[in-house]
């Protein structure tokens, strides 16, 4: 598992065993070190680095640490990396256009042939892979709507339409996408097709306790509060989780934990 830890008073790539064992530090350095993302060969890390000046840089490392490679090596920001399935590209998001606007990019694990696959005005970023390597998914920054597109970057497509998208994250399967949205006032996660069609919230809601403090069932209106606690309806479980955020599920099954983080079973 490769992850950001500041443990070192200092941005830097780690990684450890599944099981948690075996933790170390791969880039070491002084620079900021972040937004690691994996060869699905294991064998290499994508990250984004400033440890070449002010912009930020995406390198490579090997799994172990060693052979850190520079493969933007561009005067403006590049940044987001995420390695398609198929290990063939790394799309990122950059900077180094005229008009000033954040674009997906691709490029060859050996930083060779950068490509620029969007062409927006108001900012592209968030790229995400389909499991067959033959799409990518990105938000538009303004509104704010995900889209899809070809892995050449042609036939881009709107598919939230909701002018309140976040971020958009594909299914396994590759039959679905799931949605970060603000598009009921508050931000929840949505769950629509591939295409777009059939949109739905799985009532995964999220409330600060700094912005309020009892908690109330969506499905049925019941008081709750951010410790362990069932509903009147019986749907509801509320947790209190990490940075003082509680979580309200219904109509959805809490299944297990992901290090600090829950999963639940989406219906």
């Amino acid at each position: 598992i490769a992850f950001l830890s500041e443990r070192d008073d200092n941005q830097e790539i780690y990684a450890m065993d599944a099981d948690g064992m075996n933790q170390r530090n791969l880039t070491n350095h002084p620079s900021a070190d972040f937004s690691p993302t994996w060869s699905p060969d294991g064998q290499k890390i994508a990250f984004t680095t400033k440890r070449d000046g002010f912009f930020e840089e995406i390198y490579t490392v090997d799994a172990n640490g060693d052979n850190p490679v520079n493969l933007t090596n561009e005067p403006k920001r590049d940044y987001m990396p995420t390695w398609s399935p198929d290990g063939e590209k790394i799309a990122f998001v950059s900077f180094r256009e005229l008009l000033g606007a954040s674009e997906v990019y691709v490029i060859n694990p050996d930083g060779k042939q950068p490509r620029r696959l969007t062409n927006s005005a108001v900012g592209d970023i968030f790229p995400d892979w389909s499991p067959d390597s033959q799409k990518l998914i990105w938000l538009i920054t303004n509104p704010g709507n995900i889209a899809v597109m070809n892995a050449d970057g042609e036939n881009p497509l709107n598919l939230s339409d909701d002018n309140k998208s976040e971020r958009g994250f594909w299914s396994p399967d590759g039959e679905k996408i799931a949605l970060l949205t603000q598009r009921d006032g508050n931000r929840e996660i949505y769950v629509m097709d591939a295409d777009g069609a059939n949109q739905r919230n799985n009532r995964l809601c999220f409330r600060s306790r700094r912005q309020q403090r009892d908690i109330h069932c969506r499905c049925c209106g019941a008081r709750t509060t951010p410790q362990p606690n069932k509903s009147s309806c019986g749907r509801l479980e509320s947790r209190l989780v990490p940075r003082d955020i509680a979580i309200c599920v219904s109509q959805n099954q809490a299944v297990g934990h992901v290090g600090r983080a829950q999963a639940f079973e989406t219906r």
